[in-house]
């Protein structure tokens, strides 16, 4: 008969051999979480960055939604909003409790940066919202804002000639830092090339010193020239999109006596890089043959998809064909060509289905759309009514939940008199539902409105 000392014993050895194998499914469990969140190409939900509230419009790129399981985070005339999903209603992002909500530093939800939003952009990740600044004195720099609206604090300061359009992607702050001096000729003589240098960097959003590193670096985007990075388009799976201008520049004679800048070999690139080998793959073009670029980018199924923008003449262009693309160049099909009466159509994807949006000049006041699953087979055609205001195409936020919304600025003359005295800021919405099974014209509902003067 077994002793009491030996089970004890035996049980021991039992609990602490239970204990170790618990560790190591722990650990490998956490190894493979740890894996899939920096390897997938796929979309990761909560980690990745929202592409499908990326700005198409070249001047106003960037996030101007974030979209949360309680609400949106969204910005306008300088300020950050929280409107709540559950009456979507809207508040400033501010929870000092005798704050004006004004254009001071001291209004947590005031951007302290611009006087409009034109550039602004923001991303919630883990909490936060962090969001590009530039304070009174002309300083820049990268600001985060607590979810509930209680603190802020800065996390990096940027040298850059431009305010940068930044992006949160799994972990990391991605931003620019893009400097080559202004347009002046002091000091520089005739013939002398222009020196500058462009970085892409980075900020592990883990380390509380947000200590930043290089990315990507100037030779990398192009040896020996300038290059001035426009935009972080958008970031999906390992991959981050990248666009800039590339070019050199030499001081020249004007012809009056007097020095200019001169741009040569000027082109405008588009680029992915994979952000955890670093290795760049150039997508400018789809077929340089057929001087065949790319004019728009979205995601499917873990793939690029884009809208090619072939050269017709110098004042024409064909938008018509769409393509998709593995992340390292290869695998280049054209899926589909679009009808000819959208063949102007601006591309949009939430990865669920794909959305063709434009207007025609005998109804301005109407978003009209074209909804395709993802085997590119037509769901529905559908009419938005804008009411009184004229949208353009390239208002729309697709949205990754639900909801579409749309932004709009319109330009107010109350007396006539040829000069706007105010502006109409406009945040509005549908269901998706509605736009995949409407047979009539949609409705918007009003979600945010503000009557700023100019």
């Amino acid at each position: 008969m077994r002793s009491k000392k030996n089970f004890k014993s035996n049980l021991l050895i039992f609990v602490i051999l239970i204990a170790v194998l618990m560790s190591s499914l722990c650990a490998c469990t956490e190894e493979k979480t740890n894996d899939i969140t920096n390897k997938t190409t796929e979309y990761v939900e909560a980690q990745d960055y929202q592409f499908q509230y990326a700005a198409k419009d070249y001047f106003s790129s960037g996030n101007k939604i974030n979209e949360t399981d309680k609400g949106y985070y969204f910005i306008d005339d300088g300020f950050i909003y929280f409107m709540d999903k559950s009456n979507m209603e809207y508040t400033p992002l501010c929870n000092k409790p005798d704050c004006r909500h004004d254009k001071s530093e001291s209004c947590n939800a005031y951007l302290n940066s611009f006087s409009s939003d034109m550039n602004s952009n923001i991303f919630f990740n883990k909490g936060f919202i962090y969001y590009p600044a530039t304070s009174s004195k002309g300083g820049k720099s990268i600001m985060r804002i607590s979810a509930d609206g209680g603190s802020k604090e800065k996390v990096t300061e940027i040298n850059s000639d431009w305010v940068p359009i930044i992006i949160v992607h799994r972990g990391y702050l991605y931003y620019f830092e893009s400097t080559y001096g202004n347009n002046s000729t002091d000091g520089l003589k005739s013939g002398e090339m222009i020196i500058a240098h462009s970085q892409i960097k980075r900020v592990d959003l883990s380390d509380s010193n947000f200590k930043s590193e290089v990315f990507i670096d100037n030779d990398v985007l192009g040896k020996g020239k300038i290059n001035t990075v426009q935009n972080i388009r958008s970031a999906y799976g390992n991959n981050i999109l990248i666009f800039y201008q590339s070019f050199n520049q030499k001081i020249t004679d004007d012809g009056k006596g007097g020095l200019m800048r001169e741009d040569m070999e000027y082109e405008e690139k588009n680029i992915l890089v994979n952000t955890d080998t670093g290795k760049v793959t150039d997508i400018t073009f789809i077929n340089e043959k057929n001087n065949e670029r790319t004019a728009d980018i979205c995601y499917l199924d873990g793939k690029l998809l884009i809208n090619s923008s072939k050269k017709l003449s110098d004042d024409e262009h064909d938008f018509s064909d769409i393509y998709t693309m593995n992340f390292d160049g290869t695998d280049l099909k054209k899926v589909f060509t679009k009808p000819e009466k959208f063949k102007n159509a601006f591309l949009y994807s939430d990865e669920k289905n794909i959305y063709l949006c434009t207007t025609f000049p005998d109804t301005p006041n109407v978003l009209s759309f074209m909804v395709y699953d993802k085997n590119f087979q037509l769901l529905n055609t559908v009419d938005i009514d804008c009411g009184k205001y004229i949208y353009s195409e390239d208002c729309v936020l697709v949205g990754a939940g639900d909801k579409m919304f749309f932004r709009s600025v319109d330009f107010v003359d109350t007396d006539n008199d040829g000069q706007p005295d105010s502006e109409v800021h406009l945040l509005r919405y549908i269901d998706k539902s509605e736009m995949l099974n409407s047979k009539t014209k949609l409705s918007m509902t009003t979600a945010y409105e503000k009557n700023i003067e100019v």
